[in-house]
């Protein structure tokens, strides 16, 4: 897709998810809350807490702060319902009808509406994060350099978080056994993204399986260049577990998606 279609349908979108502006403010207000919540338990864990940490205290709230505001980048949150009912509803019938790459045409329109949904709300959190002064406040990079690196590995994450996902659609073209493997996968990156808790904080027994396994590449290894966990010498490392798993991401996607359109049958008319 040209760069200029995917900048038409970036301001579409951006549009029509603030067509409806009290529902609008009321989802960036209510995720502003959620997002002041959760980085005050870490913050409040920092402060209480007698356990030493390899992590700092602003560190984890930066963190803490990237991760809320970049959530829905996260594949599997804030599903692109139209090309989800697509599926569910046999409307890809449409799609399969036309001489086209369907695995490139869903991987193209997810990537534009998960943009434009996250935006609104990774500025208005980090914004808010940066306002706040305190154990709370989102402090600066930890260098110039890291603000690049983290900017670099976010945008390959991006990529590896739209072909995690594109797994998610892949996995629903199976209408017969229901949507119960796609929602586990979809908490499962949750969960292994550093959204909920940065991956840092955990014990070090697990430090290296939460480094190379695929989810992290989504949110916190950027947030760890950025807050300076990782420096930016690290940055090859990062870019190279995230190219891996995004060609195994890729691969995945493509043959759940082409297994499903070989069995998919729709009926109706």
């Amino acid at each position: 897709m040209r760069p200029a279609a995917i900048w038409t349908l970036l301001r579409v979108n951006i549009g029509k998810d603030m067509q409806f502006r009290a529902a609008f403010w009321s989802r960036n207000a209510l995720h502003l809350f959620w997002s002041y919540i959760t980085v005050l338990i870490i913050a409040v864990f920092y402060r209480l807490g007698s356990a030493h940490s390899a992590v700092s205290m602003s560190q984890a709230v930066a963190m803490k702060w990237i991760g809320q505001g970049m959530y829905l980048l996260v594949g599997g949150m804030g599903v692109d319902e139209y090309l989800y009912s697509r599926v569910r509803s046999g409307d890809v019938a449409l799609d399969l009808c036309r001489p086209m790459d369907l695995y490139a045409s869903m991987y193209a329109h997810l990537f534009v509406d998960k943009l434009a949904r996250a935006l609104p709300r990774a500025v208005a959190a980090l914004s808010v994060g940066a306002l706040l002064r305190g154990d709370m406040h989102l402090s600066g990079p930890a260098s110039p350099a890291a603000l690049l690196c983290a900017l670099a590995a976010l945008s390959t994450g991006y990529l590896l978080s739209c072909a995690l996902e594109m797994i998610i659609y892949g996995l629903n073209m199976d209408v017969e056994s229901g949507s119960n493997k796609a929602d586990l996968f979809g908490v499962v990156m949750l969960t292994l993204s550093g959204t909920m808790v940065p991956l840092a904080l955990f014990p070090p027994a697990f430090a290296k399986f939460m480094l190379l396994q695929p989810f992290a590449g989504m949110i916190d290894l950027p947030a760890r260049l950025y807050a300076g966990v990782l420096p930016p010498a690290q940055l090859p490392l990062v870019l190279g577990i995230q190219l891996l798993w995004l060609a195994a991401a890729l691969l995945a996607g493509r043959c759940l998606v082409g297994a499903g359109r070989r069995r998919i049958i729709v009926q109706g008319g």
